[in-house]
């Protein structure tokens, strides 16, 4: 069974209070165990999708049963997902611009065929999409009305109303967030940089990302823009896997600092007011945080996910969907919204 949580704010993104609702079952076909959502993308409050997996027994860590629900504004849908392989499947990440196209990414399991996948919705039903990106996509973003940059250790790629083309450029970012079809936000990395999309198979020259503690690289797990000259992105910095994020001010990236000092941070999300929320988990409990624009703060924990993560978040104009989990406990899916006054 799955728990959704809503905050009424006060007065600003880091105050309010949290309230459980229950969604859709996942029983569906076969138990599920070990149940996690991973994704969520609403592109409006009245529509959202999640997705995640699960295992076939309580001793199946594969995460290869399907997950994938839709949020109408009060209760969630559990989908039937069309797209196992022999040995099942798990969607990972979701991207949507409107109720009528959403992108899945997921791991498609079966006999010599291990490769990630593409999948799209549009409305009704999943279809594999068909592009060769080679290997397996590492990073999926999307912009209204119905674009999306698809990046992979072969290529890259974009969707526009349907259609794809080749978008040249770098092989293997892993994290990006588009604003439009000719403005995205990528970060690689191997290479300790970003680039931004220009449209086309135009690209901007590399920018170097900051360095995590004692000067090594960090891992960059999201990012997120509210304009071409302001973006956040959160991760994990080494030695120590101390978490780290960095604000893009449209020239270069500075480290912000953060209001904790272990964890993880695993997912960024802001909104058009220039608020970010990230969330993720300390010594197992779950934690969100918030961005103001200047600084962060520590944001009122979402319950029912102990001990546990939230894992994804998407936000709105005042108004957040966050998705994770608990571990060893039930329900084991947790949701939620998230709201803050102007």
């Amino acid at each position: 069974m799955l728990l959704v949580v809503a905050l009424a704010a006060t007065s600003c993104v880091n105050d309010g209070t949290w309230t459980l609702r229950a969604p859709a079952d996942t029983t569906h076909n076969t138990p599920i165990f070990n149940r996690q959502l991973l994704s969520v993308s609403c592109p409006t409050t009245t529509f959202c999708m999640a997705v995640g997996a699960g295992g076939f027994s309580a001793t199946d860590t594969d995460q290869d049963v399907a997950i994938v629900q839709t949020w109408n504004g009060t209760t969630w849908t559990d989908l039937s997902w069309p797209l196992d392989g022999p040995d099942g499947s798990n969607p990972m990440r979701v991207e949507c611009t409107s109720a009528t196209s959403c992108f899945v990414h997921f791991g498609y399991w079966g006999n010599a065929d291990h490769r990630d996948r593409l999948a799209h919705w549009d409305g009704t039903t999943f279809t594999t999409v068909g592009v060769d990106l080679q290997y397996w996509p590492n990073s999926l973003a999307c912009a209204k009305p119905d674009f999306c940059l698809i990046t992979s250790g072969g290529g890259s790629a974009t969707w526009t109303n349907g259609t794809l083309a080749d978008a040249a450029g770098p092989s293997e970012p892993d994290t990006s967030a588009c604003l439009s079809s000719t403005w995205c936000m990528t970060v690689d990395d191997f290479d300790q940089t970003s680039r931004i999309f220009q449209g086309g198979t135009s690209w901007s020259t590399p920018v170097a990302v900051p360095a995590g503690a004692g000067g090594l690289g960090s891992y960059w797990s999201s990012v997120d823009c509210t304009s071409t000259t302001d973006c956040i992105m959160v991760g994990t910095g080494a030695p120590g896997a101390t978490p780290v994020a960095a604000h893009w001010n449209g020239i270069g990236w500075t480290l912000t600092t953060l209001p904790i000092s272990v964890g993880r941070v695993r997912t960024v999300s802001c909104a058009p007011t220039h608020n970010c929320v990230a969330v993720g988990d300390v010594a197992g409990t779950s934690i969100s945080l918030s961005w103001n624009g200047n600084n962060w703060n520590v944001a009122p924990a979402p319950p029912g996910t102990y001990p546990g993560s939230y894992a994804g978040i998407d936000c709105l104009d005042h108004w957040c969907m966050g998705v994770g989990y608990r571990t060893g406990g039930s329900p084991e899916l947790t949701a939620g919204t998230y709201a803050w006054t102007r």
